[in-house]
């Protein structure tokens, strides 16, 4: 197939999965007729949305619950090819694709993960522009990234294996997710470092990174990435780093007593952790490192814990019940502020520390 006609799905308000050779009306087609708009038509019904892919200078209606698109022969995606389709939850496409056009897939927010075709070359300006990954690699042959391509996207992790540093437009990883973290080849760590100087305390070397989706640097867990739900953190490692599990999706944690420090956010956004499982050892809670985990259930403190800080529990409005052990010294501002559902809390003292007056 050369040609694709204009308005060949209009009022096709049942699809859910499209499967194309291309985007638009040719394999080179740019402009209206590059993007997927130029396929549908202007008939609505109840089961269809308006879609202004303004970038590419169209607008369409799609069926709302059009959530599978697979790519089979594109060299590339031109701009505004895929803009504004919330809808698509699943991408899939080719090896041959060298470059994603500006605007691409601007304001894709239902995509939450994207394999990238190994033949990627460019990634144009707001390519990626909110949609919410929060695991991308990009392929070795990636030279460029444009302005603002990820900005807004939640992106926790990036892995960047090329052989050369890749440029980067003004911005593209701004708004991102607090946790992320940048890994890169090491023989490249320093040149990265300057280069990308406004995420230089982000990148670290792919040396740091381990089995399972886990990334330590020395002695510190420094990001979880995998996508296990029970987690049992490493004997090698003396503490969990800021922002190390935030917004990941584990359920159960089991926390080792060589494991002397849980950092700052650490597990902040954890909305599906349940159970957390500290063993003597730990020695400090740090501020807002369970903040949100609104599912947690069950937390077990340690009598070696010396220390929560502010905020450390806010929101965990599933706990029914927490032990403060006597070991506990102080307790920060609001440590266990929005936590709703408590019915029995037992503490060391009252007040912030044993001291206050």
């Amino acid at each position: 197939m050369q040609t694709v006609g204009r308005y060949v799905f209009d009022e096709c308000a049942a699809l859910t999965s499209l499967t194309l050779p291309f985007v638009g009306a040719t394999a080179q087609a740019s402009g209206a007729e590059g993007a997927l708009g130029y396929l549908f038509g202007s008939v609505t019904s109840a089961d269809m949305v308006l879609v202004n892919q303004s970038n590419a200078g169209v607008q369409a209606y799609f069926p709302a619950q059009l959530t599978d698109l697979t790519i089979t022969n594109a060299t590339q995606l031109s701009t505004g090819a895929l803009q504004g389709l919330a809808m698509l939850k699943n991408i899939s496409w080719n090896d041959g694709i060298t470059a994603i056009g500006n605007y691409a897939l601007y304001g894709c927010t239902g995509l939450t993960a994207i394999k990238l075709p190994a033949s990627l070359q460019t990634v144009g300006n707001y390519a990626f522009y909110n949609v919410r990954l929060s695991v991308l690699e990009l392929p070795q042959n990636v030279v460029s990234i444009g302005t603002y391509a990820l900005y807004g996207s939640g992106l926790r992790t990036l892995l960047v294996p090329s052989s050369a540093v890749v440029s980067i437009g003004d911005r593209a990883l701004d708004n991102t997710h607090s946790a992320l973290k940048i890994y890169v080849t090491d023989l490249l760590l320093s040149s990265y470092k300057s280069s990308w100087s406004d995420y230089s305390s982000r990148i670290y070397s792919f040396n740091c990174i381990r089995e399972n989706g886990m990334a330590i640097d020395g002695t510190t867990f420094l990001q979880y990435f995998g996508e296990e739900t029970e987690v049992a953190l490493p004997a090698n490692v003396t503490s969990i780093g800021a922002y190390a599990f935030a917004g990941t999706n584990v359920r159960t944690v089991l926390v080792p007593g060589n494991i002397r420090t849980i950092g700052a956010n650490a597990f902040s956004g954890c909305n599906t952790l349940e159970t957390v499982r500290m063993l003597s050892g730990v020695r400090t809670i740090s501020a807002n490192a369970f903040y949100g985990a609104s599912g947690l259930t069950e937390v077990e403190i340690p009598n070696t814990v010396t220390s929560i800080g502010a905020s450390a529990f806010y929101g965990c409005s599933s706990l029914q019940e927490v032990v403060v052990p006597n070991s506990v010294t102080s307790i920060g501002q609001g440590a266990f502020q929005g936590c709703n559902s408590l019915v029995k809390m037992t503490l060391p003292f009252v007040g912030g520390s044993r001291s206050t007056s």
